[in-house]
């Protein structure tokens, strides 16, 4: 991993470190999801078995995150909690524009903090679910349907955000160092150094020196000055544009026939360094975060395809490939905390809620509810008298 990647990992860990101090909810994910290609319409699926909380506040905030159900959006990306737990995969619709990230495993939060997003959420139809009981321990499921016009509401502002005066100027450094008599890398060259810039923390390595600008090679030194120019003028005309075909994702950038071979090489070479790096790497405290994102990274590319043609470099990513590459992977007890003798038992966890009066279904299983839901036929549970977005969920003041 590169020194960046390394820092983010610290941080990762800080994190972690903070929030294993606190309660949470833990539990087993179980996700799905599925298009439906005449509807041009996404279905996802999230069930959470053996549910279980270090105390009673745990528990009643699982309580009010069901009282929410009416609202939650979850999961928003099916099988991302597996991949990377500490990251929110659940939000409570608050507005037609609005919504709180929410992360069920994480401590409750004191507040929370309402977040406005430029496209309309409205059309997410959310399927309230229930609690369940299965070989006496608790469970919940939650589903919502993603038409695809609201990916592509997603897709075309993320469009405009990712083409920023920031992406112009860092080509322009490029150009100008160019034009100042910099030399150019060849696509070899860039190569080579990515891949000997993947490596895992060992926690023996030595002080390193810090690199000169002679000693750097960056990809951007291998760009043609063609390239270079046209992706500057595709950005600052905001030409970069997500476009989605069903379930994929496509994004074309202008570039000659040479760099987007060689892009197409580099991408190749860096897919099979991880590979041999997470086959080889024996898991330690000093790597394991690195390793866990270089596992997700690779199942990421698993659903993208690199299409190299005469003037652009096609990039493709399979949303639906990607969601049930993550949901597939063998389902691990989310726990925050990592200390199971901690929570109260499963047994608790099904008397907490009958003592709350809330209803448990004793006669659905998972297989159940994934055999409706594959069908169509996943029955859903709307409140009542459904509470404002968000009511409970904050840490009783």
């Amino acid at each position: 991993m590169t020194l960046r990647l390394r820092r983010m990992a610290a941080i990762f860990a800080l994190v972690l470190v903070a929030l294993t101090l606190a309660t949470c909810i833990s539990a087993e994910q179980h996700d799905y999801v599925t298009y439906d290609a005449n509807k041009d319409e996404f279905q996802m699926l999230m069930v959470m078995t053996d549910i279980r909380g270090k105390d009673a506040d745990d528990l009643d905030y699982m309580l009010a995150v069901y009282k929410n159900r009416d609202h939650l959006i979850a999961p928003a990306l099916p099988g991302g909690a597996n991949a990377l737990a500490l990251v929110p995969y659940t939000f409570l619709r608050t507005g037609e524009k609005q919504m709180v990230a929410l992360n069920i495993y994480a401590s409750r939060p004191s507040e929370l903090e309402k977040t406005d997003v430029p496209f309309s959420l409205s059309n997410i139809q959310v399927h309230p679910g229930t609690f369940f009981v299965q070989d006496k321990k608790l469970g919940f499921y939650q589903s919502i349907t993603v038409p695809g016009a609201t990916v592509d509401a997603a897709l075309a502002e993320i469009s405009k955000a990712m083409q920023d005066e920031d992406m112009v100027k860092n080509i322009q450094t490029e150009i100008d160092r160019r034009n100042a008599g910099g030399k150019m890398a060849t696509w070899e060259q860039v190569t080579a150094e990515a891949v000997k810039q993947m490596v895992f923390p060992t926690g023996t390595e030595p002080a390193s020196q810090p690199a000169t600008q002679a000693d750097q090679v960056e990809p951007q030194f291998a760009l043609d000055m063609e390239t270079l120019n046209n992706l500057k003028q595709a950005i600052a005309d905001k030409k970069l544009l997500l476009k989605r075909n069903k379930t994929a994702i496509t994004l074309a950038l202008p570039m000659t026939a040479r760099d987007a071979a060689g892009l197409a090489g580099m991408y190749k070479a860096a897919i099979a360094r991880g590979q041999e790096l997470v086959k080889t790497t024996k898991e330690t405290e000093e790597n394991s975060q690195d390793l866990h994102m270089a596992k997700t990274a690779l199942q990421v590319t698993e659903a993208m395809t690199i299409t190299p043609a005469d003037k652009s470099l096609t990039l493709s990513l399979d949303l639906l490939q990607m969601a049930q590459g993550f949901a597939s992977k063998p389902v691990e007890r989310i726990d925050m905390n990592d200390k199971d003798g901690d929570k109260t038992s499963s047994a608790d966890a099904v008397k907490y809620m009958q003592d709350h009066k809330v209803a448990v279904d004793q006669t659905i299983t998972l297989e159940q509810i994934v055999k409706d839901f594959n069908a169509g036929k996943l029955k859903s549970y709307p409140s009542d008298k459904p509470v404002t977005p968000g009511e409970g969920i904050p840490t009783p003041k």
